[in-house]
């Protein structure tokens, strides 16, 4: 047998590792209806929150392609027409004022 520098894990000798906490068979049982319940609470939980964060990244959408058609809208010049530059200056102005409202506020 070849020696590495290590010691071996286990020996005959060795005992058992133990935990420095105590094991207690009567408190570590679960019921399987309690883990049940406890896993359909979860899923309740985080099913209401991706559903609400849904809604608010829609409605968000919603709100920023109305602000820049109103935007974009209120722009034109005398003539009807826009200048090439007012349309992307406008969207990005208001992506600036909705990212400074949200990390500003």
């Amino acid at each position: 047998m070849v020696s590495t520098g290590t010691p071996p894990l286990t020996s005959a000798s060795d005992e058992p590792r133990r935990s420095p906490i105590p094991h207690e068979p009567e408190a570590a049982t679960v019921d399987r209806e309690e883990v049940l319940d406890f896993l359909g609470d979860l899923l309740a939980h985080y099913t209401s929150y991706h559903n609400h964060k849904d809604a608010m990244a829609w409605a968000g959408v919603v709100l920023y392609s109305g602000l820049s058609f109103a935007f974009i809208s209120a722009m034109k010049d005398r003539a009807g027409t826009h200048d090439p530059l007012q349309v992307p200056g406008a969207i990005l102005l208001i992506w600036l004022l909705i990212t400074c409202f949200t990390f500003c506020a």
